[in-house]
């Protein structure tokens, strides 16, 4: 099969992505319409600079073309990067933010998440279809896990966690999981994600738990943290994590 030429220009939109962005659109300016605040800026959130902006940036145009100011959010910060506090990573002055799709959705809920801000992106599911969703943008809430880290500095994932020891020789962590002391073996990973009903599934050398808090501490050796399955932080402990009802206000078309 021939390779393709470089230098031939650039594809028109497929049909159906044109009407994913035109879905977007129209569902951003019904839920700028309801907004409070007198004049509603918008958010269009960008992915990493090598994927592709073409999308934020079209959908930047069409609501521009509709009289609703936007800015240029992207790209969308790392995972590993640290938010002491606002002051050290202040939100956007924007009431919503949009994620026109071109990158992948989870590191976009994650700034959300972060930032304390409304965000609007496609319906999960093949074909960013739902089925049995209702008619219009809908929202919900979803919890997330609130990660402390040594020193004051705090992160955020929107499905799962882990801690690995990287030099596994030095001791057992101690952990504790609400009011339960429990000790796990170095070299098991520590798995911890969110129930569907907001509480924390910890998975490690002994039998699952589900609960609220865990507190995890080993006295030596560095370790490495991975949030939504991307290693993250070297840190060293105690590491505290926290199950965060409602912290993502999520909006579908």
């Amino acid at each position: 099969m021939p390779s393709p030429d470089p230098s031939a220009p650039a594809r028109p939109p497929a049909p159906r992505a044109e009407a994913d962005l035109d879905t977007l659109v129209s569902a951003a300016v019904r839920l700028v319409a309801e907004l409070p605040a007198r004049r509603p800026v918008v958010g269009v959130l960008g992915g990493p600079q090598h994927l592709e902006q073409d999308r934020p940036a079209a959908v930047a145009d069409a609501l521009d073309n509709r009289g609703i100011r936007t800015l240029q959010c992207g790209p969308v910060p790392a995972a590993g990067r640290r938010h002491r506090s606002p002051g050290d990573a202040p939100a956007p002055a924007v009431h919503l933010l949009l994620h026109a799709g071109g990158s992948p959705a989870e590191p976009a809920l994650r700034t959300a998440a972060l930032w304390g801000l409304p965000i609007l992106t496609a319906r999960p599911g093949p074909g960013g279809g739902a089925p049995t969703a209702p008619a219009g943008p809908y929202g919900h809430r979803r919890p997330v896990i609130g990660i402390r880290l040594p020193g004051g500095g705090v992160d955020l994932a929107v499905r799962q966690a882990a801690v690995a020891c990287l030099r596994p020789h030095s001791g057992p962590a101690h952990l504790l999981l609400d009011n339960e002391k429990v000790t796990s073996p170095a070299h098991r990973e520590l798995c911890i994600r969110l129930t569907p009903d907001g509480l924390l599934h910890v998975d490690g050398a002994f039998a699952a738990r589900r609960v609220s808090r865990v507190r995890y501490a080993r006295p030596w050796g560095p370790h490495r943290l991975d949030i939504d399955g991307t290693p993250t932080h070297e840190v060293r402990t105690p590491l505290k994590f926290e199950a965060l009802p409602g912290r993502l206000h999520v909006f579908h078309p």
